[in-house]
């Protein structure tokens, strides 16, 4: 078998397989929800969700988002794997010593701020390095296609991480913020572990160099604004609606925010394994290989965001109590911005693999201006339900302004770009179509089925290999 054709089997056994795993993940913690909600106050479960976006945002800030930079320095240096890793996980050990040292004067003031006691005042910055070092860790082991180490990482983070900090939360009664904190970060700290006893210890200990940290930041500092860009995309939706429409609006929205997300979580693993394996292929001068194989990719994208969309008045109907019935007409747009954003992921690995980190950002940071001023403007007179719209042309003008910069990199050569531009009209068409026919259950499951014949006749031939490799094993590590 040629080395290609190896590195593909591996791929496509990874993504499989931590697709799997973050699926079961995502059903033991929506199972988890009415659990958490008897064991937690409503206070401290408040204090521990403020405690954990603190965390998320500080780490970016703190260790100016190096995790972002190891599948690039994994590509360029091939023979240095881990003193690159090394030298990154040590950056981050002293970016975060060096932000408490700055943060202890203004104690008081932090703690105030953010709800934190001493404890978890204290714990803030050992859980940022931890997040941080937990990402190095995850994105190593994808691109090495270490499929058993990511499989059970993953339901650690997930499913197991979940019942330790019910648990915790249960056993610090009067506390449970603690308990829920600890109980998130556990898999964090272990992982974080044994990431350092592998660069400490055997035959060939890291030696880290400063000459990877300023590669790193190179690229990865230019790349800040973008990340802050992206979560105003994920999360001013909501915010807006809570501000303009109410806490109860705000309730339903994020219902459908959380259902609209449902087959993006999955697309978004399927391109964590996909995304290394365009680098090395670009970097092997294969384009051809990533043209061939994106259309299977689209396609398994555009079926899932349509099953969502498809099953989603049944899926609302069954699940959510008749309050929520306005979750549907927010859940069919959403699905088509998701899809929108992950096409979009195809033009932001040709820009990280070229290192155009620039690029990256102005496109988020205008995307999120825009979103910003059409919420404000739009929603006042049409409704919280139009926001889900106004997520759905940001994704879109996201797209658009990227593939602009892309044209430039000869973008037609790595991807199918008819097939990528017609996905998303299609999904876009059949999102509007099903918005209509959602009181017409025959109608759409028709369609459906139909869809689901089509696609498996067309995709046969490219989908036996990789049910063989699935089926066989034989590449999981």
């Amino acid at each position: 078998m040629k080395p290609t054709e190896a590195d593909t089997r591996k791929t496509l056994n990874t993504a499989f397989w931590n697709t799997v795993a973050n699926v079961l993940s995502l059903i033991v913690g929506t199972a988890m929800v009415p659990l958490i909600t008897r064991v937690l106050s409503p206070e401290e479960l408040g204090i521990a969700a403020t405690f954990i976006s603190t965390r998320n945002t500080a780490s970016i800030i703190v260790s100016l988002a190096i995790y972002a930079f190891v599948n690039h320095g994994l590509i360029d240096y091939p023979s240095r794997h881990k003193d690159f890793i090394g030298s990154v996980a040590a950056f981050v050990g002293a970016a975060v010593f060096a932000a408490l040292v700055i943060a202890l004067p203004f104690k008081q003031q932090i703690q105030q701020l953010l709800f934190l006691d001493d404890f978890l005042f204290f714990w803030l910055f050992p859980s940022m390095a931890c997040l941080a070092l937990y990402y190095i860790a995850y994105y190593f082991c994808i691109f090495k296609n270490k499929t058993s180490i990511l499989f059970w990482i993953v339901l650690c983070v997930g499913p197991v991480a979940q019942v330790v900090s019910v648990a915790l939360a249960q056993l610090f009664h009067g506390y449970g913020q603690l308990g829920r904190v600890i109980g998130l970060d556990a898999t964090y700290v272990v992982i974080s572990i044994v990431l350092i006893c592998y660069l400490c210890f055997g035959k060939e200990p890291a030696r880290p160099n400063t000459s990877y940290v300023r590669a790193a930041l190179r690229f990865t500092i230019p790349l800040i604004p973008h990340l802050f860009s992206q979560m105003v995309l994920t999360q001013f939706d909501l915010t807006i609606v809570t501000m303009l429409a109410g806490a109860d609006k705000g309730g339903i929205y994020s219902m459908g925010h959380t259902v609209g997300n449902l087959a993006y979580t999955v697309m978004t693993q399927i391109m964590a394994a996909w995304s290394p394996w365009v680098y090395r292929r670009l970097r092997d001068g294969e384009r051809d290989v990533v043209r061939c194989n994106c259309a299977v990719v689209i396609c398994l994208g555009v079926y899932l965001s349509c099953g969502l969309i498809t099953i989603a008045p049944e899926v609302v109907t069954l699940f959510l109590p008749a309050s929520y019935a306005d979750t549907t007409t927010i859940t069919i747009p959403l699905v088509a911005a998701m899809y929108f954003q992950f096409c979009y992921l195809f033009l932001y690995d040709l820009e990280y693999y070229h290192k155009k980190a620039h690029w990256i950002a102005i496109g988020s940071v205008i995307t999120a201006v825009i979103n910003i001023g059409l919420n404000f403007a739009l929603v006042p007179f049409l409704g919280y339900l139009s926001v889900s719209y106004i997520t759905l042309l940001s994704y879109a003008i996201l797209f658009a302004i990227n593939y602009a910069f892309v044209t430039r990199l000869d973008v037609r050569a790595t991807y199918r770009i008819p097939l990528l531009g017609g996905s998303l009209v299609f999904m876009v068409a059949f999102a509007f179509a099903m918005q209509a026919l959602s009181s017409h259950i025959i109608i759409r499951y028709a369609i459906m089925v139909a869809m689901t014949v089509a696609a498996g006749v067309s995709l046969a031939p490219s989908l036996k290999p990789f049910l063989s490799n699935v089926r066989s094993g034989g590449t999981h590590e």
